[in-house]
């Protein structure tokens, strides 16, 4: 269960997301840690490839796994840890990181 502070980055459920650098940057570290994203490297879309692919990320780094394939501010912190170099939790807009239902 997340915490009040485990906000949503982005995911399937944020389509205003799609096509920006923090998704495209979430889908190539995704490759560069041996994660398919699906046939297209970096759409910048979050479907269901970059989702089924963040799960596995969440799964093999023993984090806690979100069924819908969001991209957490959890999920971020520890990837950032092992390498991620892309858009940090306080990156985007507020606006823009919704509240973890």
């Amino acid at each position: 269960m997340p915490t009040a502070t485990d906000t949503i980055i982005f995911g399937p459920g944020t389509p205003e997301l799609n096509d920006t650098a923090p998704v495209k940057n979430w889908q190539r570290f995704l490759v560069t840690y041996g994660i398919s994203v699906g046939p297209t490297l970096d759409d910048g879309k979050v479907g269901p490839s970059t989702a089924a692919a963040t799960r596995t990320f969440q799964s093999i780094s023993g984090l806690s796994v979100d069924a819908n394939g969001n991209v957490k501010n959890s999920t971020i912190n520890y990837a950032t840890m092992v390498g991620y170099g892309g858009a940090s939790v306080t990156s985007l807009p507020p606006a823009l990181a919704l509240e973890a239902s």
